[in-house]
């Protein structure tokens, strides 16, 4: 009976494939194509038939293929094992049920295993692989702020020796407008001096023919003071 009834199996190999593909595309496995899909059923029902009827095939093996979708759908696991069972009892009698069940219930529960072990290396390679991603991240924008520091150090120090340049020239300019200053002040004194003690008469006129200054002389020609001569006009 159980040599027919892995003839049987055998044989029905398409027909579960396209059973379980069915069953699984209800849910809908949105993220991979149906290709995609058709070769994963294939090959897990290619295997689970093997492990079946020759005892050559690792359940775990099989497991392991389902878990590289575990990031697609979470409960891909339960899914595969349901549409399997179901699949592979629609196509046997209720003796060849009975003949193949200790060996079912453990091909399932080998595959749980193999996926399960599969999905927690996966998951620690996922987390390992997204927390070195985010080290690079953190060295990257350490890299770009010890860069941009060193740019913004640069600057001001380019800045600040401009400012102390400009500072620098400034104070040589004030300090030459005040020695210029102190220059027309001496240089006024002095000829304010020389025209108070000549003896001639000394007039400035501007372009407005306005007197604007006259010494003492000028005053005692006039008979006033020099003073009273600012601001007459000269005719």
């Amino acid at each position: 009976m159980l040599e027919k009834a892995n003839i049987k199996l055998t044989e029905q190999h398409h027909a579960i494939v396209h059973e379980l593909m069915t069953g699984l595309s209800k849910p809908g496995f949105t993220v991979i194509s149906a290709n995609e899909l058709l070769t994963i059923v294939q090959s897990f029902v290619k295997l689970s038939i093997t492990y079946l009827t020759q005892k050559k095939s690792n359940g775990e093996s099989i497991g392991e293929t389902l878990a590289e979708l575990h990031f697609l759908r979470p409960n891909v696991l339960g899914e595969f094992q349901k549409a399997l069972y179901q699949s592979i009892y629609r196509h046997l009698s209720d003796d060849e049920k009975q003949a193949f069940c200790a060996d079912l219930l453990q091909l399932l529960a080998d595959v749980a295993k193999g996926y399960n072990q599969s999905a927690i290396n996966l998951v620690l390679k996922e987390q390992e692989e997204i927390r070195f991603a985010h080290i690079q991240q953190v060295e990257k924008a350490h890299s770009d702020f010890e860069n941009l520091y060193d740019k913004l150090d640069t600057l001001v120090t380019i800045r600040t020796r401009e400012l102390s340049e400009a500072n620098q020239k400034l104070a040589e300019e004030i300090q030459n407008h005040k020695l210029a200053e102190i220059a027309l002040v001496e240089s006024e004194s002095r000829y304010r001096t020389l025209a108070e003690s000549a003896h001639d008469f000394i007039f400035i006129i501007d372009k407005n023919d306005t007197v604007e200054y006259a010494n003492k002389q000028a005053g005692k020609l006039f008979n006033c003071q020099p003073e009273e001569l600012i601001g007459r006009n000269r005719s």
